[in-house]
Parts: C-alpha cells; structure tokens; sequence
C-alpha cells in the first residue's frame, strides 16, 4: 500500500524512494480543518492524481490501470501490483466542490518520483490492508454521498483482482452502487436503511483469496417529518388528535407550540404526550395553528398544521334537492346532501308522510335513498368509444372502491399490457366526480364484446351491476378459401366459408390476386362488389362459390376474399395455395415503334414491350417482319437478343443490313410470340436505316472576335453527300495557337488543350465563350449527323479583345432638373489600362427596387460622356441605378455602391415651395446610397434633419 508512495513489496530489488510528504499531509489537514469548521461538507473534497510528462499534468485514469486506486476516504495512492509502467513523477491536486459546483484547488504540491525496479521475487498472495474498508466522510449524515472503499495486494496483471461486497445481516446492497472495478460502493443520498456492517473480499485469477474485511457504517441525520402536520377541519364538539411523528438519529426531542406560544411546561408535567397533541371536545376557541419543532444534536425541524374548528347550522345552499323523474319499472336515485356541523340526523318524506327503510333502499344517518339498477345490454360500433357509467350513494363517512369485471375477471387498471391499456377510469375528484366510477373503453373492438359488471364496495357491504356489450362493425375474415382443380386459361372456380357478421348481415364480396411476378404484399382487385345473390351457397356447409375471370394465361397466382356488409369491408380471408392457369396464345402487341439512326449500314428500332403477365406462355419472345419500302415480301425475323433502355421501358433491335444499303425507308411490323402461339401484329411502320458519315466538310470559315471571352464563326453549308440523312449540327473545334494551325506543335497542343462547341441544326454561324483573353485561336468547324462526324474544314485563326474594364466610375452624383420625371447623373469616368481595350462608352443602368434585376434593368447609353438624364421615371417609385463603362472587351464593372432614389410628385411639396432644381447628396450605408427628394419648410429643418440643403431650394435628398 503506498500511503503517497510509502509502500512496501519485497520483489523489489532496490528499496523504493520515500518521499517528504510532510508538505502535503498538513495542506490536506488544513483543507480539512477549515472544511469541517465552516458551512461547506467534507464532501466537497476531491484528491487528482496526475502524472507530469514533458513538463504538463496528465491526470491519472484508473479505468485504464487496474493495479491503481486512489483513496478518498485516506487520500492516498496505492499500488495492487507495482510494474515498470507505474514509474514517474506524480503530483497531487486537492479540489474544494461544492454542489457540484468547483470551488477552488489546493496549491501545486512538489512533485513525487516515483521509480520501479524488476524482482524475482514470487507472487503475492492477495491481503487487504489494515485501513481497509474505509468509509468517506467518516461521520456520514442522512442524505450525503458517501462511498465504502476496499483495496488490497496481490497479483493483478492479467485478469486483475476480484472484489466482492456483502453485508453481514443479509441485506442486498444498493443495485448500480459498484464501481472502480467493485473497489468502491457509492452511495448517494444515504439513508438510515443503509446502515450496516459491509464486508469486502478479494481473490486473485489462480483462486487465492484473502482474508475478509468488514466496517461498519453509521449513519446520522437530523430530525425530518415522514408524516408532517396537515391543515383539519373540525366539527365542534369532537375530539381532535394531532400527531408529530420525527425520525431523527439519535432520537430527537419534541416541543409543541400553538399560535407561537410554547406548551412545552404540559410535557414535563406528564400532561401531555411528547408525540401527540390531543384536544377534546373541541369548541371554536381551539381554532389555532399548532407547531410541532424536534431536534437533536445535529439539528433541527418544524412542521405546522391550522385547526379549524366549525359550527354550521344545516343548509341546502349547495346541493339542493333536485326533482327526479324515472320510467315505470325502472330505478331512481334521490340525493338528500345537506351541509352543516356538527353532524346532522335526516329523513325522508313523501306527501308529508315519513319514508321508512322498508319503502326503500334508504341509509337513515345521510338520507340517501338508492334503488338498484337493472342490467342493459348495449351495441356498440368498433373504434367507437365506450362510456360505462357506475354510481353508488352510501354514507359519506364510508369510503366507496369501484372494481369492474370483463367475464368474470377483474379489470387491473394498474397494468401495462396491451390489453389493460384501453381501459381508463376517470376515478380523479372524490367525492364530488360526476362520473366517479365510469368506466371508459377507447377504440374497442371485436374481442372487449362481452359482460361487464361493476361491483361498488364499502367497509360494511359491496353492490353489483351489470350488462352484455356487443360491438358491431364490418365482417371478420372468410376461411377454407379453395380454388378448382378445373382450371382454364382466364377463369377459376372458388369456394370459401363466411366468417362472422358482427351484427350486421353480409351484402356482397371483394377478390383480390396476387400474382407470382408481383410483391407478396400486392393484391390486386379481380372481382370488385360481387353481390351475395351473385354468389351460390353450397349445402349443408354453406360455403359459397362464385367464378373469378380475366386472370392472365400461364400465371401463377393465389387468391383471397373479403366480406362487405353495411358497417365496411372485413378483414382478407387467408390466402388460397398457389395455382397455375393454362397458357394461350399472346393477346396483346407491341406498341409505340420507333427507330433510327446507329452505325451506317445497320437499322435500329425500340418498342415499347409487354408486361410478363401478358407473355401467355413458355418461350416468349418477338418476331418482327421487315421489307425495303417498295418491295412485296417481309423478311421474318425472331427477335432473340434485345436490348432494354430507360431501365426496360423500352427494347432495341440493331439488323445488319449492308455496307451499301444506308438511310433508306424499312416498313416494320411486330408480333408477340410464344409456344402457343403468335399474337396479332402491328400495323406497318416506316423506319429509316442508319444514315452515312457526312464525306464533305463546311466552307468559308471565317472568325470574328465578340468581345474579351468569347468569337464569333461563320461557314457556309457542305454540299450534302449521299446517303448522310438530315444535318444533326456541326462542331467547332478550337485550342490555343502557339504555331502555325498545321504544325506539329499545334497538333500537341490541340490534343492537350483542344476543345468543341456544338451547335445544333443547319445553321451557319456559332459562337466560342469561356475563352481567354487577348488570345490567339486555331478554329475549325465540321458537320455531324446520326452516323458521326463528319470531316473538317480549313483552319482559320482569329484573337480575342483585351479584357473589359476592370475600374468602375466612381463619385457617382444624382441631380434634380426642371424636367418632368427626370433626373441627371454624372460620374468620374475610368482610364483604361494596357491590358484593356479602349473605352468606347459609358452606360447607366437603373431599375425598381424588388423587382427581378435581370428581367426589368433599363441601359441608357451616352457614348463617352460623364454625365446623362434618365427620363420617364414613375413618381414615389423607389429605384436602384449603378454606372458602368463597356469597350470592345465588353461591359466594365459597376459603380459601387448601388445608389438609390426616388421622385416625390410637385403636389406633395409644402405649399409655397417652388420646384426646381435640388442638390442631390449621396447618404452611404454599408452597402447602398439612398436618395429620397423630399419637401421641407426651410433650409434649417434641413439640418436640424441632419441633411445637406441647396440654398436658395426647398428640397432635401433623403
């Protein structure tokens, strides 16, 4: 055991360093000291080992070093088994908590070498130390987390060793209180039921035990209240009990107080029971607020309760008697509920006569007169919920306890099985629940039919009622579905037993297939609404029987059957065994041929094909019948290897025809067949065969720069060659120019960097985009159709422009004129750099704020100017409007940031002022410039305003 590394193991060649602990121990105790003096818990202690490696702390982790255990109850560090790996240099850190919540650490203490020799020495046996069990803290009280700790020697490096726990009376301990390798039992919240004496034994993986340890754990704890003091009502003239019970350890003492006033003098008299304060005969001079303190060593507790007492001369303010009415025959219940103390005598009468017990079912001491109710018999509808009313009157000194019954058995409402879930029992205000007793059934269905009986029941005698419930709904599932061995190719015969009509006569059935090829789960309607008359009943079983049709040949199929009646649809019967129709011939053809295009000398068509419910057959397959358009005889052919596209929504068929024979007119017509036969055939249709590879190339190509990024190419149209079919588009093909467009390094650098834009259609003009900057290009351009490309033309070169603009006009100003609808923009142009084209002119664009900028923006170009007018605008129309210049390179970047305005009209102005023109001034925020023309009375509103005036104007520009 190392008490901070003091330890001792005799295979240790070499005696192990003893360090100064001396330092250490007396920060502990003062930590200690001033813990257990103040209001902070011992509890609150924690002791960290760490590790120092490379001058940082790592903490120790004993769930990855079994042989390791840190003691919070001696707060020391200990060794199972010392290895090589425990060498280094340790630190201790103390740690004040409280709630949970961290205080403060004790200073760094000095650091703790610790070195491990190799020995020879045999293994040890396991033995628990001396100070061991240990419990912390040492003095628990009620409520604390306290932990019992055991730890021992002995061999520990494969398997480790083994702790167990059991306390000596027998009891169990806590379940989930193990941890640290069940070094440790942890124990929150404490209780005095947890008091014991625990005994700790160890054994290692050879079977060697050591000697068992025990420590027996006390527990304090101040006074508390398992009963505390309630508020009573008393009638006057009874006699009242009240009673402290305090559990404390050791035993508290007790002291009453009523209104303040201690009556502790009655106790030591022997007047008055330490534990219970008994009043008799209680008047309403007793009504007082009684007290009840206990308290022992450790502290103390009050618990406090209001007597009332009352005097109430009878009254029927509350509750008073209601008139009744009943059916001949039937049962009333008459309440006689009046209210007053002390208790009242009451009694019935009738025509001023006085009621006797015999007339009724009448309790004399509360007035309440019951008659017992018949059982009724109900039909319910299932999912519905059920209400099952229950009441009984009985004395209001006797407690009342509803049970119901389903055939016999009792409801256990505490339950949680499925079956127990539906029931609730809105048992929630006693006594005054108007349904006090119902009982609830939610969702019911076929299987909650049946009796159901209430039993009311008090101390001195019990009352039962009850009734048959019987849920209807749609009709549960047909059974013995067999199919007809006289099977055809589209029609069976099938018989099945009707199942239960659940209170409502059948009216017809439902038959559903499913078919081998499809989903288990997928049934499909074969026979919708078949009336019951429509069916024949088999005597004397009386099964039915009906004939199901329009089942496909040479299908594997299994059927089921549903029952209709006027509540719904039942559930499905169980399915019938599998069963095979005969085949036939295909009934259905291919639709929707199409064809075209492939590699010359080929003739390629799709179609759309059957379902496999629809081959009818073994060996299906297609067969298509092909001629040249003009001549008389079909060429047969079976149509074996297709290809599926769009994931089998279509089928392919390449035939070879010739080299020679390309973008000639094929008249096709399909078949589907299989081994009984061929099904009808399609009407012909005319498919072009593959056309030829264009043989001549486009002409005249010329190029044009477009601006800095993309170039215009024109051609003229080849000449077309035989057999090509219709121009599908052309290729333009390009790459950068580093030589001649026919030298070999331009070949390289075409296969590196070559690439082609496609134009679809017979056109004769293309454009290149995505290109770079004042560059040279090789270009080409070349026909393609069906068949592929065709040839390329002559190589013609051409450059881009430089890049566009890249500054953007700047000091942007709006001005107001004498123009209607009209304002004046003017700017500070750019300069172009030498990597730029030329500026050719200057464009403002303006458009309305929250509309779609691409769709709506308005360009008025001025050419070179600095300034333009932006006319037609809208009044209270808020606009955005940025400047930008543009060149042969393109459209230069745009003022930033965007400016924002608008025109107020003329007659919104403040009368006498006069409309011309304003200085506009540019109000920046983080991203914009607004720009409001708005009236004000005189300049020094303006600036009151914090706005910039014109003088001599009436306008501010917001």
């Amino acid at each position: 055991m190392v008490n901070w590394f003091h330890f001792r193991d005799k295979r240790i060649k070499q005696p192990c360093k003893h360090f100064n602990s001396s330092l250490l121990s007396s920060a502990i105790q003062s930590l200690r000291s001033s813990t257990e003096a103040g209001s902070l818990r011992l509890a609150g202690l924690l002791y960290t080992i760490y590790m120092s490696k490379d001058g940082q702390l790592e903490p120790v982790i004993t769930a990855y070093r079994p042989n390791l255990f840190i003691s919070q109850a001696k707060g020391l560090i200990g060794f199972s088994e010392v290895t090589a790996l425990d060498t280094g240099i340790y630190v201790c850190i103390v740690t004040m908590q409280f709630n949970g919540v961290r205080l403060f650490d004790s200073p760094k203490l000095p650091d703790m070498p610790f070195t491990v020799t190799q020995s020879n020495e045999p293994r040890q046996e396991p033995r628990i130390y001396d100070d061991f069990p240990a419990i912390w803290p040492s003095n628990p009280q009620r409520g604390q987390f306290v932990r019992l700790e055991c730890f021992a020697s002995g061999y520990s490096q494969f398997e480790g060793l083994t702790y167990t726990w059991r306390r000596r009376e027998g009891l169990p301990i806590r379940p989930g209180s193990l941890r640290d390798f069940d070094r440790v039992i942890e124990l929150p919240n404490v209780q005095p039921e947890d008091q014991g004496e625990y005994e700790c034994s160890v054994h290692d993986s050879l079977g060697k035990k050591a000697t068992p340890r025990s420590v027996m754990l006390h527990i304090t704890a101040k006074p508390y209240f398992p009963t505390p003091l309630h508020d009573t009502v008393a009638d006057i003239g009874t006699d009242i009990t009240l009673t402290c019970e305090a559990a404390a350890i050791p035993e508290p003492e007790h002291a009453w107080y009523r209104n303040g006033i201690a009556v502790s003098d009655l106790i030591s008299q022997g007047k008055l029971d330490p534990a219970r304060y008994s009043l008799i005969s209680v008047q309403l001079s007793d009504s007082s607020m009684f007290t009840c303190l206990a308290w022992n060593n450790l502290g103390s507790e009050a618990s406090s309760g209001e007597l009332r007492v009352i005097s109430l001369a009878p009254t029927f303010a509350r509750h008073p008697v209601m008139p009744n009415e009943g059916m001949v025959g039937g049962s009333v219940v008459m309440e006689c509920r009046p209210e007053g103390a002390p208790s009242m005598k009451t009694e019935w009468l009738h025509n001023a006569a006085v009621l006797s017990p015999s007339t009724s079912i009448m309790d004399p001491e509360t007035g309440s007169a019951t008659l017992q109710l018949s059982p009724m018999n109900r039909v319910v509808y299932e999912n519905s919920t059920v209400l099952l009313p229950c009441r009984a009157s009985s004395s209001p000194y006797l407690d009342i306890n509803y049970a119901w019954f389903f055939e016999g058995v009792q409801i256990k409402f505490d339950r949680l099985d499925l079956d127990a879930r539906r029931y609730d029992v809105s048992q929630l205000l006693r006594p005054y629940g108007r349904y006090f007793g119902t009982l609830r059934i939610t969702n019911i269905q076929f299987e909650n039919s049946g009796n159901y009986s209430c039993v009311a029941e008090t101390p001195l005698s019990s009352i039962s009622t009850g009734g048959l419930i019987r849920v209807a709904g749609p009709p549960g599932p047909c059974g013995g579905l067999m199919v007809d061995p006289q099977i055809g190719t589209h029609r069976v015969n099938v018989t099945w037993t009707v199942g239960n009509t659940h209170l409502s006569p059948i009216t017809a059935f439902t038959i559903e297939a499913n078919a081998k090829l499809d989903p288990p789960e997928k049934w499909t309607v074969v026979v919708s609404n078949l009336s019951i008359t429509a069916t024949e009943e088999l005597l004397p079983l009386g099964r039915r029987m009906a004939f199901v049709e329009n089942l496909a040949s040479n299908m594997a199929y299994r059927l089921r059957v549903r029952a209709i009646n006027a509540l719904g649809i039942g559930a499905p019967s169980p399915p019938s065994l599998w069963f095979t129709t005969l085949a036939t011939a295909p009934t259905k053809m291919p639709q929707n041929i199409t064809g075209g295009g492939g590699k010359h000398g080929t003739l390629v068509f799709q179609w759309v094909p059957l379902s496999p419910v629809d081959y009818n057959g073994p060996d299906f397959r297609y067969r298509a019948h092909i001629r040249a358009k003009g001549n008389n005889e079909y060429g047969i052919y079976e149509l074996w290897n297709t290809k599926p596209l769009e994931g089998g929504k279509f089928l392919q068929y390449t035939l070879t025809l010739g080299e020679n024979l390309y973008y000639k007119p094929y008249e096709i017509r399909m078949e589907a067949v299989n081994k009984m036969g061929a099904g009808p055939i399609t009407d012909p249709v005319t498919i072009m065969s593959a056309a030829r590879v264009p043989t001549n190339a486009p002409g005249g190509v010329t190029a044009g720069a477009l601006n800095s990024s993309a170039i215009t190419v024109w051609w003229t149209r080849p000449l077309p060659s035989e057999g090509q079919g219709p121009v599908g588009g052309y290729r333009i093909l390009y790459w950068p120019r580093v030589s001649d467009c026919r030298s070999e390094r331009s070949d390289i650098a075409r296969y590196q960097l070559g690439q082609r834009q496609t134009v679809h259609g017979d056109v004769t003009k293309g454009v290149i985009i995505g290109l770079d900057a004042d560059t040279y290009y090789c270009i080409a351009v070349q026909l393609f159709n069906t068949a592929g490309d065709g040839l390329e033309s002559s190589f013609t070169e051409q450059t881009t422009f430089k890049i566009s603009p890249q500054d953007y006009p700047t000091m942007v100003v709006l001005n107001a004129t004498d123009m209607p609808n009209t304002i004046r923009v003017s700017w500070v142009g750019v300069q172009a750099k030498p990597d730029e084209e030329s500026i050719e002119g200057y464009c403002i664009r303006y458009w309305p704020v929250g509309s779609q900028f691409k769709q709506t923006f308005t360009d008025v170009d001025v050419g070179l100017n600095t300034f333009g007018y932006v006319r037609g605008l809208e009044t209270n129309k808020r606009y955005y409007l940025r400047v930008y210049a543009y060149s042969r390179g393109g459209v230069g970047k745009m003022s930033s940031p965007v400016n924002q305005f608008q025109i107020i009209p003329k007659a919104q102005c403040i009368p006498g002022a006069t409309w011309g023109e304003v200085f506009v001034v540019n109000t920046d925020y983080l991203w914009s410039q607004t720009l409001l023309l708005r009236p004000y009375h005189d300049i020094s509103e303006c600036v009151d305003n914090a706005f910039e005036c014109a003088l001599k104007k009436a306008y501010c520009v917001v």
